[in-house]
């Protein structure tokens, strides 16, 4: 199902746009192996290795605490702030030539019935994981398949509703910590993200600071067409007309890919390419929905050895279930309460007509 917006793959840069919903609807199933499941990395590292992890830790730390201070003042920005800066960013340039006749009809035939196989979907749900790639906090890769290890990798839940309501949450968060070792969990509050929308309102938890912070969508954005601005691209109710808009898109087939369809897509607007350069979407066949999504920040160059960016794969996808449907009736996507006695506030934000993408996070999320 179409979702967009997607969350700031820039971790050094601002974090926190806002405007619609999430992305539930089949993303994601993993196209690679886990490494938070137990695939250790080798053991045995020299010393100039401990030294340099040392000094990754450091690094990270103190970009985590960049981000905080830079979190809460755009909290604070006055409406219009988002704007100005999202008008600063150059527009995007076609990045590769027209596809032939044959290309072009063998594309749309793809989104044809991607289009047609989302609109039958009424109820959505899937478990999540979430793979935060950055060198400049975990620069190492396995020697036996030279896969880049993940910094962070989130797991959680997404669920969706036709038309326009969604919900998405991060349960669990996994570190890096070093070669041989499996990934760190991260307890407590700073592991939990949670994100809820009613189709009217969003509604954006900031556990640390105990915030519900509300956004209130505009009447011309409600409905389907307003969950193409939400956090995770092309997640809820494909539309081919939508896609060709606001993206340049063609089919890649990687080598050994079977039974998936995989497409490319580069933002035509210049609010878009600010949170990504590209994105590849994996389609199930058995399913025709998203299994997988890779998002590459606009940082991300190889030649430079940035490899930023962040894969999501969804797992146990259910769709048109009727538990989900009873679930839903009973209030998954209501307006949450304010826990009571526990210092929780409600803020009301800026409109999501300014540009901003809902839920937007620093690419790394604090450990």
């Amino acid at each position: 199902m179409l979702v967009e917006g997607i969350t700031n793959l820039n971790l050094r840069s601002k974090t926190c746009k806002l405007v619609a919903l999430l992305a539930v609807v089949a993303l994601i199933a993993g196209v690679w192996t886990s490494p938070l499941f137990g695939q250790a990395v080798q053991n045995g590292q020299n010393q100039t290795q401990q030294s340099s992890q040392q000094q990754t830790q450091q690094q990270y730390a103190q970009q985590q605490q960049y981000i905080q201070q830079q979190a809460a003042q755009l909290r604070q920005q006055p409406p219009g702030a988002a704007l100005q800066q999202a008008a600063a960013v150059q527009q995007p340039q076609r990045p590769f030539p027209e596809l032939s006749a044959k290309d072009q009809k063998y594309l749309e035939h793809i989104l044809d019935y991607w289009q047609q196989t989302s609109q039958q979907v009424k109820q959505y749900e899937c478990d999540f994981q979430r793979f935060e790639y950055d060198t400049a906090f975990v620069d190492y890769r396995d020697p036996t398949t030279n896969q880049l290890a993940a910094a962070m990798v989130g797991v959680g839940t997404i669920r969706f509703a036709q038309p326009d309501k969604a919900r998405y949450e991060t349960t669990e968060l996994y570190k890096f910590t070093k070669p041989g070792e499996e990934y760190k969990k991260v307890e407590g509050i700073e592991a939990l993200e949670r994100w809820i929308t009613d189709g009217k309102k969003i509604y954006d938890f900031d556990f640390k600071d105990k915030r519900i912070y509300e956004t209130e969508i505009p009447v011309e954005m409600r409905g389907p067409q307003g969950l193409d601005r939400s956090p995770i691209p092309f997640l809820f109710g494909a539309n081919k007309s939508l896609i060709l808009n606001r993206y340049w898109v063609r089919v890649i087939q990687p080598k050994g890919a079977e039974k998936e369809y995989w497409l490319e897509a580069y933002p035509k607007r210049a609010e878009d390419a600010q949170n990504y350069s590209r994105v590849e979407i994996i389609l199930d066949e058995a399913d025709f929905l998203p299994k997988g999504l890779h998002m590459y920040s606009p940082q991300y160059d190889p030649k430079k050895n940035n490899f930023s960016s962040r894969y999501i794969s969804f797992q146990n996808r259910k769709v048109n279930n009727q538990l989900s449907k009873i679930q839903n009736f009973m209030g998954v996507f209501v307006r949450p309460q304010l826990p009571i006695g526990q210092g929780w506030k409600r803020v009301p934000r800026m409109n999501p007509g300014a540009g901003k993408t809902a839920g937007e996070q620093p690419m790394i999320k604090k450990p």
